[in-house]
């Protein structure tokens, strides 16, 4: 066989032993609305912006990552917050185009929108307690034969009458 296909030895069979522990930092989003949390009328102008997925406040002094809600519908996205510079007439929530694609939001009409900061959480996970893919545990298997296809099919044919030959119709002219 070549090279490539030879089962290796790694000569590591410690590492494969669960007596070694390790842990893993898992990461993720956690609603922080203590950072930031706004409800209140939104505003997608029509014009392209400058790509990316953002909404813009004039309260806001740093910017943030954020979860952005249109309650109307039931759509989220998360992008980020930044503070918005110009005091224009309208909604003072100022939202990207990208934003406003994935929140389904009509150019130049205001929409209700929820927007709460986020932060990342790093949580311990142990990997001798952790399920593959985060599933449970599966319930115990039982294992039954099946009938083959072809018996049934020959079971089916069996039991069918049968049916008398026909005879071809003969086609007859309409009665003046």
């Amino acid at each position: 066989m070549p090279g490539f296909l030879q089962k290796r030895d790694t000569g590591d069979a410690q590492a494969a032993t669960p007596s070694n522990r390790s842990v893993t930092l898992v990461e993720r989003d956690v609603e922080a609305p203590n950072v930031f949390q706004i409800t209140e009328a939104g505003l997608w102008d029509g014009r392209p912006s400058l790509g990316g997925v953002w909404v813009a406040h004039p309260d806001v002094n740093d910017p943030e990552r954020v979860i952005i809600r249109n309650p109307s519908n039931g759509k989220f996205v998360i992008g980020a917050l930044f503070r918005k510079e110009r005091s224009n007439p309208g909604p003072r929530l100022q939202v990207s185009s990208d934003a406003a694609s994935a929140l389904s939001l009509v150019a130049g009409q205001p929409t209700n929108l929820n927007v709460t900061a986020l932060r990342r959480e790093e949580t311990p996970q142990d990997p001798e307690n952790a399920q593959p893919g985060g599933l449970d545990a599966p319930d115990d298997v039982i294992a039954t034969d099946l009938d083959p296809i072809e018996d049934l099919a020959t079971a089916a044919i069996d039991d069918t009458p049968a049916a008398a030959p026909r005879r071809p119709r003969r086609h007859r002219r309409p009665r003046r």
